[in-house]
């Protein structure tokens, strides 16, 4: 996320993680870059409203999945249309 929001710069930028420490962590060490937040939440449950993102990005995460066909949904409900995955 930190790559992203300051190579990219996109207006808003939110990593998700479901560690509370990784959260902490990431809100510490980069909590002051602008248009980044972190936010604990379940990649196959995300905190995120329909239709709210433009795009999404999963690193590190397919393999960890307990039902990756849920997480592509979520994917698919958060993304605008016309949203990139």
């Amino acid at each position: 996320a930190y790559y992203i929001s300051t190579v990219k710069k996109p207006l808003a930028c939110t990593g998700v993680d479901i560690g509370s420490q990784n959260i902490q962590l990431a809100r510490r060490r980069f909590g002051d870059t602008v248009h980044l937040n972190f936010i604990e939440g379940d990649a196959q449950a995300l905190p995120v409203d329909d239709a709210s993102l433009d795009v999404a990005i999963s690193v590190e995460t397919s393999h960890c999945l307990s039902d990756i066909g849920r997480f592509y949904s979520e994917v698919w409900r958060v993304l605008r249309p016309g949203g990139f995955f």
